[in-house]
């Protein structure tokens, strides 16, 4: 679904500049911006879904060595059962996500590689408070099921810092 969303609105922007004059409310260079946007925007998303969609790499691992997160297009990777500090469900635009709160917040972000992964996961951890969360849109489980899943290897495995 989200998919063809973001082919749908890609597929606008272009018809938008293709021809902004069908637009007579508004002027033509506001059409080709928004557009110009729509297509970057959208198009990255849409790249970003599919790419996903192709991966055959299991989208969230839990066991002794902690969690693989694979769930998002922001994937976090091998998580340490010694980083995460705690989880929690937040709502962000409708969509319910389950945040790892981490110990580290910072040493994680520094681990990261520059670029625009990095960016978002710090837009997120000023946002939402952690640079982690998970999703289960593609997943073959409810949320209640990836919330259960992940709540049961953390009591399992997680051990007191002493």
């Amino acid at each position: 679904m989200m998919i063809t969303g973001s082919l749908a609105f890609t597929a606008a922007g272009f018809w938008f500049i293709s021809d902004p004059d069908k637009f007579r409310r508004y002027d033509p260079t506001i059409i080709n911006t928004v557009g110009i946007l729509a297509i970057v925007f959208f198009g990255f998303i849409a790249v970003l879904l599919l790419r996903k969609l192709r991966e055959n790499t299991p989208a969230l691992i839990i066991d002794e060595n902690g969690v693989f997160d694979n769930t998002t297009g922001l994937p976090a990777g091998q998580l340490s059962w010694q980083e995460i500090d705690g989880l929690s469900v937040l709502n962000v635009a409708g969509k319910t996500l389950l945040v790892i709160v981490l110990t580290d917040p910072e040493a994680f972000l520094e681990r990261q590689p520059a670029g625009w992964k990095k960016k978002l996961m710090r837009i997120n951890y000023k946002s939402y408070g952690s640079p982690v969360s998970l999703s289960h849109s593609g997943m073959r489980c409810s949320f209640k099921d990836m919330v259960t899943y992940v709540h049961k290897g953390y009591e399992t495995y997680k051990q007191p810092q002493t």
